[in-house]
C-alpha cells in the first residue's frame, strides 16, 4: 500500500488482488486502509465517521452515482465494478483540490486497466457469485477492454439466512477503447452498464428491474 502524500492512499492492481475481500470487489478491499469502515455485508464504506453519501466515487474520472448492485439487498450488496477490470485506486481523506467538488469526507477515485501494445488476452471466470468475461488488447496506437459479469446471489443469501423467496440476478458491462491521436493528443470511449433483477419465488409475484446505464467519454 502506497501513501502519495499525507491524506492520498494508494493501492495498486497487485495489491488489490492479493487482499482477501467478500465477492471479489475493490469497495470492500479499501476497507483494509486506515479511517475506512465498512458496513457489514454492504460494499459501501465510511470515511472517518462520515456518511456514506460524503464519498465521491470516480472511474476514470468520471462521477459514479450509487455505483451498486443490489441496493435493497443489505444495503448494496457489491459494487458494479469488476476488479479484474482495475489498475489501482487511489483515496483522498482531506485536503483534495476543488475538481472534486464539495464532498465532506473523502475521494475513491479508480482507474481501469490501460494494456500495453502487443498484449493481448481474454479470460473467463466462475465463482459462488458470479460469471465473468473479460477481453482485452492493444497496438501501437489503439487499445480495448471489455469486461462482463453476471451474478447468482441466491446461494450467498441462503448462507446469510436471508430471504429465501427472492432470486436476485445482477449483470453488469465495461468497455472501453483508446486510440492515440498525436504525441499530446488522444481519444476514449467508454460505456459502463448495470443492471439489476429480482425474481420473487411465488406463484403470484412479479418481477422487479433496476437497470442503470452510465455512458462515459472523455478526450484528451
Amino acid at each position: 500500500m502506497g501513501d502519495a502524500g499525507g491524506s492520498r492512499q494508494a493501492l495498486s492492481e497487485e495489491e488489490i488482488q492479493t487482499i482477501p475481500q467478500f465477492g471479489e470487489d475493490v469497495f470492500r478491499a479499501v476497507t483494509r486502509l486506515p479511517g475506512i469502515t465498512g458496513n457489514g455485508y454492504s460494499a459501501r464504506f465510511t470515511i472517518r465517521g462520515g456518511e456514506q453519501e460524503e464519498v465521491l466515487v470516480r472511474l476514470d474520472g468520471v462521477e459514479l452515482f450509487e455505483p451498486f448492485h443490489l441496493k435493497d439487498i443489505n444495503g448494496a450488496a457489491l459494487s458494479i465494478v469488476d476488479v479484474n477490470l482495475i489498475e489501482g485506486v487511489d483515496l483522498l481523506t482531506g485536503g483534495f483540490p476543488a475538481e472534486y467538488g464539495d464532498r465532506l469526507s473523502g475521494v475513491f477515485d479508480v482507474r481501469s486497466r490501460r494494456p500495453q501494445p502487443g498484449h493481448r488476452r481474454a479470460s473467463v471466470g466462475l465463482s459462488m457469485m458470479n460469471a465473468r468475461a473479460l477481453v482485452e488488447g492493444a497496438d501501437e496506437s489503439r487499445s480495448w477492454l471489455v469486461s462482463a459479469r453476471r451474478g447468482y446471489l441466491k446461494i450467498v443469501l441462503a448462507l446469510m439466512g436471508e430471504d429465501e423467496d427472492i432470486d436476485p440476478v445482477y449483470s453488469d458491462l465495461f468497455a472501453k477503447y483508446t486510440q492515440t491521436l498525436s504525441s499530446k493528443h488522444e481519444m476514449q470511449l467508454s460505456l459502463l452498464r448495470s443492471t439489476d433483477e429480482f425474481d420473487l419465488l411465488e406463484d403470484d409475484a412479479d418481477e422487479c428491474r433496476q437497470d442503470m446505464a452510465i455512458p462515459m467519454r472523455g478526450c484528451r
